[in-house]
């Protein structure tokens, strides 16, 4: 079988084994998952667990869950690399060697690459790029291609840098502090003697922040490669200096890694295989270099170590044991000493000599074991021909002998130290079961101290500071109340109170077309009007009431922890709470009490009324004459004093002005001396004239109207008597009216009704303000008077806190409000919860699946 097709198999079988670690990561990441739960609830428990003391906390601290969930992170972390390692379509070569060691030639030899792609020491240059080189035998997939930094993975970098050389203060934020030309803190003076950290220091401050507007255009390209021709490579993989020493670019410090994919020399003999050039380990940037190196775990499967003994005279060094050791150290778990050959550069100038010292080279190493491999070869790594045979072709052979055991080993190593840390996860977990043992039934409050100093105090508190608000105000003015009666006073001076003349036409109509009869119906539609306006007030103080209700209700929500009994906030809470109280002689005033609040008063629009009513009865028709029956009287009356006065010329021709004028003073004086049942007798018989009722002081009125008008027409006739007629004129006594004048005397009318009306309305509306106004203390002293009682039955009453520990003490109502019965509630489940979590935990820990199958 050709070293192609081992190959391939290799890669077939390694990417199995790759599919494999699948279960073995998801079974882990579960365990993760129930640890994280685990963690969680025990964080919740120590929070909520005030006795810092208790066997509980003593035995949950002892429980280290973080611990071993970052150990099950570093592990999840190694199979990562583990499996990207297996899942890749090549083998791959890293070549490791100090500058001017003959690495790149060896590298040009195995690819057949030329310095435009690898470039050597001899040019002036360093390579500062990790470059990995795949042998690819499809022409049409040849490219060059880079890799870029985003800032993020920059950031990370520069990170590592801070940690290497041990800076104090913030680490940098990219772009923002590179940008800002931040520089970091220079290192302590004790690492100024350290040569690897103060050329660490320098390459941070002077490569990656002085140089960073020059590259910082490279980062965060839109794609994660770039392809680029073959003269761009120096430019974006070495470090470039001129004559002087100075370095002349910067694009290499943007680039993550380079990657070639060619066509090999020996490509009818090679399968998918790759080279990486790790760059510059050796020299003096080795702790750079280690921190790519820790990056490529996955990515090497056969390292060549290469080292050019000096014909001239040279030995082993310090350095050299070194770069082993940070190879070996780097590449953690690889089984180095199976997978590495030594390669001794032979000098082909003195080659003779050269021969001589790799030969001295080999046999110290051997026999000193200063660098452990699985073999070491001697060779012109510029001849491309030899490094074929030499190195090439016994490195692949070496490499499918021994990758399969190499790929076991690794799944071993891995299963053992997750067999390990599944024991210890057990052993951790085992005890942790019973840690909450107790918990359930942990002391705390006693339910009479919570009754007592959680309840009761508080809750009386807070009844007698509402009561004593309430107090002071009673006496006060309600502002909302007062806003209301001033809104509705307006209202009632509205026109809409007054009915307008069509309505009065209407009653007019209505009621046998008499005027007279609609005046009188205005009259009651307008206290009717009033008294809907003013049983308005009735909802402000309905409204007062409620607020007082409501706070109540949030006081006993509150203070007396009712809120978990009820699920209304309204007035219905009084029953729901009603349902959850015992019966008992001690609680019934309780009962008695929340019942009495929650009554509202419905009476309000008859207290209302009560105060206005004798206002209101002003406005009864039976006590008002309308403006037709008046003028009427006045009419008639003046009819008949013309008849009786012409019956009077007849019989008294006689008499003269001096007697009329005596006759009227006497009149006069009877009148005004008219006993109240004189002027009744007078009322009645004029109600029995008119059938209409008017008060003495009308009828009074009426009488000493009727006498001017005797008195005047006596004088007018005495003063005529020689040159009138016996009768008196035509144009004194009434006549008959043409239509238009009566339809404007009823239009007249019509006006003086509204009038009337109007004056009454506002007569009555300002005496019911006054009323009303006197009144606005009431809903404050409602509302004392209501909480007042309702204090004096349920706090007061020498049963009082005896019936509201009956209550609370009730088993159904103790578990609801008392905490003491929630926390065991409480407590009880999360003794079970932790139970469960730990049981769950016990059980992904012990699952199938958990180990790499070797």
């Amino acid at each position: 079988m050709t070293i192609a097709k081992q190959i391939q198999e290799i890669i077939t079988r390694r990417q199995e084994q790759a599919k494999n670690l699948d279960t073995v990561v998801e079974q882990w990441k579960n365990i993760k998952s129930c640890l994280r739960r685990l963690e969680s609830e025990q964080q919740t428990l120590l929070n909520s667990n005030s006795e810092t003391n208790s066997n509980v906390s003593v035995r949950l601290r002892t429980i280290d869950l973080s611990k071993v969930r970052q150990e099950i992170d570093q592990e999840l972390r190694e199979i990562d690399i583990l499996k990207k390692r297996l899942s890749r379509e090549t083998l791959n070569i890293g070549v490791v060697g100090k500058m001017r060691q003959g690495k790149s030639r060896l590298l040009q030899s195995i690819t057949g690459l030329t310095d435009e792609y690898i470039p050597t020491s001899s040019a002036g240059v360093c390579t500062r790029v990790l470059s990995k080189v795949y042998h690819e035998n499809d022409l049409g997939k040849l490219r060059n291609e880079v890799e870029l930094h985003s800032y993020s993975s920059l950031q990370n970098i520069l990170h590592m840098y801070f940690d290497k050389l041990g800076l104090e203060g913030s680490r940098p934020t990219v772009p923002d502090d590179l940008e800002a030309r931040i520089f970091p803190p220079q290192i302590s003076p004790n690492k100024e003697e350290d040569a690897n950290s103060k050329h660490l220091s320098i390459r941070l401050r002077g490569e990656y922040y002085a140089k960073f507007n020059d590259y910082k255009s490279l980062l965060n390209s839109s794609s994660e490669s770039e392809v680029i021709a073959p003269n761009q490579i120096r430019q974006y993989t070495t470090q470039i200096t001129d004559n002087n020493g100075k370095i002349t670019n910067s694009e290499y410090l943007a680039v993550k890694e380079l990657r070639i994919h060619c066509q090999f020399p020996a490509k009818n003999e090679l399968g998918k295989i790759g080279v990486i050039d790790l760059p510059g380990l050796g020299d003096n940037a080795i702790l750079d270099v280690e921190l790519l190196i820790k990056t490529l775990k996955q990515d090497v499967d056969f390292i060549l170590f290469v080292r050019r003994p000096d014909p001239m005279g040279d030995d082993w060094k310090d350095e050299d044991r070194q770069m082993y050791q940070v190879a070996r150290d780097a590449l953690g778990n690889f089984p180095i000493k199976k997978c590495s050959f030594m390669v001794f550069n032979k000098n082909k100038e003195q080659e003779k000599k050269g021969q001589e010292a790799c030969e001295r080279f080999q046999r110290k190493m051997e026999s000193d074991k200063i660098i452990e491999v699985s073999d070491s070869v001697i060779a012109d790594c510029a001849n491309s021909e030899e490094v074929k045979e030499k190195i090439l072709i016994p490195v692949l052979g070496e490499l499918t002998k021994n990758i399969d055991e190499v790929c076991r080993q690794y799944l071993r190593f891995h299963s053992q130290r997750l067999e390990k840390l599944k024991n210890e996860i057990n052993d951790l977990l085992k005890p942790a079961i019973n840690a909450l043992e107790g918990y359930s039934q942990r002391g705390g409050q006693t339910f009479n101290a919570w009754f007592e100093d959680n309840l009761w105090k508080p809750l009386n508190g807070e009844i007698y500071k509402k009561r004593d608000e309430l107090g002071v105000k009673q006496n006060q003015t309600d502002p909302d109340f007062e806003n209301q009666v001033e809104k509705v006073l307006e209202d009632c001076k509205q026109e809409i109170i007054v009915p307008s003349v069509k309505e009065i036409k209407e009653f007019r109509d209505a009621y046998g077309d008499s005027y007279k009869i609609s005046y009188y119906m205005c009259i009651n539609e307008v206290k009717k009007r009033l008294t809907s306006e003013f049983e308005k007030l009735a909802t402000a103080l309905e409204n007062s009431e409620r607020k007082l209700q409501l706070s109540v209700v949030d006081i006993l929500s509150e203070y007396a922890k009712l809120e978990k009994l009820a699920n209304n906030k309204g007035l219905d809470f009084f029953d729901e709470i009603k349902q959850h109280i015992p019966d008992s002689n001690t609680t019934e005033q309780i009962q008695k009490s929340f019942e009495e609040m929650k009554t509202s008063t419905t009476t309000y629009k008859k207290i209302i009324s009560t105060w206005i009513q004798e206002y209101l009865n002003y406005l009864q028709p039976d006590k008002h004459l309308d403006p037709l029956s008046i003028n009427q009287i006045l009419t008639n009356e003046v009819g008949v004093t013309l008849k009786q006065i012409n019956e009077l010329k007849n019989t008294a021709s006689e008499i003269k002005d001096e007697d009329v004028e005596k006759i009227e003073k006497e009149i006069e004086n009877k009148i005004d001396n008219s006993t109240e049942d004189q002027l009744s007798e007078i009322g009645a018989a004029i109600m029995t004239w008119l059938g209409v009722p008017f008060p003495n002081e009308i009828n009074k009125k009426f009488l000493s109207l009727s006498i001017k008008t005797i008195s005047s027409l006596m004088r007018q006739w005495i003063d005529k008597k020689n040159s009138q007629p016996s009768i008196i004129q035509a144009s004194s006594l009434p006549v008959n009216k043409s239509l238009e004048e009566i339809r404007q005397e009823a239009n007249e009318y019509l006006e003086k009704i509204r009038q009337e009306i109007s004056s009454l309305r506002d007569k009555v509306v300002d005496k019911c303000g006054e009323e009303l106004k006197s009144r606005l203390t009431f809903p404050n002293e409602e509302a004392y008077a209501k909480f007042d009682k309702f204090v004096t039955v349920a706090i007061k009453h020498e049963k009082a806190q005896t019936g509201w520990r009956d209550f609370y003490s009730d088993d159904s109502n103790k578990a609801i409000l008392w905490p003491g019965a929630e926390d065991r509630i409480k407590n009880k489940e999360a003794e079970e919860n932790w139970k469960k979590l730990v049981k769950d935990a016990i059980a992904a820990i012990n699952q199938e699946g958990l180990l790499p199958q070797t």
